[in-house]
């Protein structure tokens, strides 16, 4: 009699172990995907900031060496407008050509 009560009280607990193992799994699958999509997220919005403080970056750089004779401002503008996609390279001048003057 002693083992026939074991065996039921092994046979109820097996439902309850179970649903707990899968609550679990469960909570684990959703931190994972809650984690996978705050990294995309954070992906695709940080990628644009970077590169738009690049290129404002190069046009002070830029603004530094040149001088008057460079439209800084126009510069910043375009970072601005093109959302950081073109970036100016102070020595190329085919980057810049745009942004320079004679400023007689």
């Amino acid at each position: 009699m002693n083992s026939t009560t074991s065996r039921a009280v092994n046979t109820s607990t097996r439902p309850q172990q179970w649903a707990i193992a899968y609550g679990s799994q469960k909570r684990s699958t959703m931190a994972i995907m809650t984690l996978l999509i705050w990294l995309v997220m954070t992906v695709d919005v940080a990628q644009p900031a970077d590169t738009l403080y690049l290129c404002m970056k190069n046009c002070e750089q830029c603004k530094s060496m040149y001088g008057a004779y460079f439209e800084g401002d126009l510069c910043a503008k375009s970072c601005f407008r093109l959302k950081g996609a073109f970036i100016p390279d102070c020595i190329d001048v085919a980057s810049i050509g745009q942004f320079l003057n004679k400023n007689e």
